[in-house]
């Protein structure tokens, strides 16, 4: 999205770093925070976040910060909300090339660790040639975890048709099957790797909460580069682009001791790691 030239009230300016290119600082008015830059002379005063605007994740109003840090063009900050005046929520999120793109936060599920309502936090020292730092959890567990900025893989969903039948109990194992289809219904090839992503799986065992239903196939792994983060992935068709009209299949072993699972797929050209 492009960033537009802003006039802003403040009421003070807290949190404050900078790189080779501008000053960022998070600022607060009228009970409502906002994300800045400007450049070094004190011109081009520019709302890279403002209190209207929605992050993935979190929705405005936002009601706090908790650090940021910016190396050659991409700031990393954080920032939390209460949605419907009851329910807190915060994520940390980078900044480049006028987007604004969820690194992590409520909901998301790292390395078997839940993150809820505490904000993950990051700091001046945080990102250096393209990667953050940053620590991620709840009051209960808490871990430090290093992310890529890399592009991600792209969603293509929308030039797929996915057919998956419900998951059916394997006697034998005690787990569940499904098998997906998913074929190339647009007019070009889909580059390999083609990945699909499962809402509703994770990979790995969770801490802390009750065992959502977890993806058992060989080679499948954990989002950590789209959101929500923590969804189990797998590569269905990693040698050659996917044709125009062509289709690939793959069976699903899925653990879910609380009864059939439930899911949706999506699916992305790249690894979404």
């Amino acid at each position: 999205m492009s960033r537009t030239p802003s006039t802003v009230q403040f009421n003070y300016a807290s949190w404050t770093t900078i790189d080779n290119l501008h000053v960022y600082f998070a600022g607060s008015g009228n009970n409502s925070y906002g994300v800045y830059e400007m450049n070094f002379d004190g011109s081009g005063l520019a709302a890279i976040l403002n209190s209207t605007e929605s992050v993935p994740g979190i929705t405005p109003p936002y009601s706090g910060m908790g650090g940021m840090g910016a190396a050659k063009g991409t700031l990393v900050f954080n920032i939390s909300a209460v949605e419907n005046q009851t329910t807190a929520v915060g994520g940390v999120f980078a900044y480049r090339n006028n987007n604004i793109v969820r690194i992590a936060g409520t909901g998301d599920i790292l390395a078997g660790l839940p993150g809820n309502s505490w904000l993950p936090s990051v700091g001046p020292n945080s990102i250096s040639d393209g990667q953050v730092v940053f620590l991620f959890g709840n009051p209960s567990q808490i871990g430090a975890f290093l992310v890529a900025l890399a592009t991600c893989a792209a969603d293509v969903t929308g030039d797929v048709k996915v057919t998956q039948t419900p998951p059916h109990l394997n006697s034998g194992t005690g787990d569940y099957n499904s098998k997906i289809t998913i074929q190339n219904t647009s007019g070009a090839a889909i580059a390999a790797p083609v990945s699909a992503m499962f809402d509703g799986l994770v990979k790995g065992a969770v801490v802390g909460i009750a065992q959502p239903p977890e993806l058992l196939n060989k080679g499948s792994g954990a989002t950590t580069c789209l959101s929500p983060l923590g969804e189990a992935y797998l590569v269905v068709n990693g040698g050659t682009a996917l044709a125009s009209g062509a289709s690939t299949s793959v069976e699903l072993n899925i653990a879910d001791s609380a009864g059939t699972p439930s899911f949706t797929t999506r699916v992305v050209s790249g690894t979404p790691r």
